[in-house]
């Protein structure tokens, strides 16, 4: 099970997805909420894959709505706080997939399901969904005043 590897791989995963995010780092700000925000996108992506499964292992039909909305709101409004381009917020949660695809390539000799790896990228469409939403706001609100 993917959310099983993902946990027992946590600080391996997040150090890895941290490198790889100093190396966009250059262009970006930073915060207190942008830094413990990584940790818990992360804690977020293994409870969606576990509760897509029931206690007999199979999988459930459950819709894509368990994306924790306030957190990945608070989190597009802190990346417009420090003004993070689409382009930058794309790449930070890209740099996350990046990592746990390339950690477990790198480190396990089993695959993701394609049911669990679709959930991990549904979750994380989420959150740009709902940063793009809370940056389209902001463009009106700017073209109205």
């Amino acid at each position: 099970m993917l959310h099983e590897f993902l946990l027992a791989e946590r600080d391996e995963i997040l150090a890895l997805c941290s490198k790889k995010i100093a190396r966009l780092a250059d262009s970006m700000s930073s915060s207190d909420e942008m830094e413990r925000g990584l940790p818990v996108f992360y804690d977020e992506l293994i409870e969606v894959l576990r509760a897509d499964i029931d206690e007999s292992g199979e999988a459930h039909n459950n819709s894509i709505e368990s994306v924790h909305r306030a957190s990945a709101e608070r989190r597009g409004k802190e990346s417009l706080k420090l003004g993070y381009s689409i382009s930058q917020v794309v790449h930070g949660y890209g740099a996350l997939c990046q990592a746990i695809t390339q950690y477990i390539q790198e480190n396990s000799s089993e695959t993701a399901s394609p049911r669990e790896f679709n959930l991990l990228i549904l979750h994380i469409e989420g959150y740009y969904k709902a940063f793009l939403l809370l940056y389209r706001q902001h463009l009106k609100s700017l073209l109205l005043n």
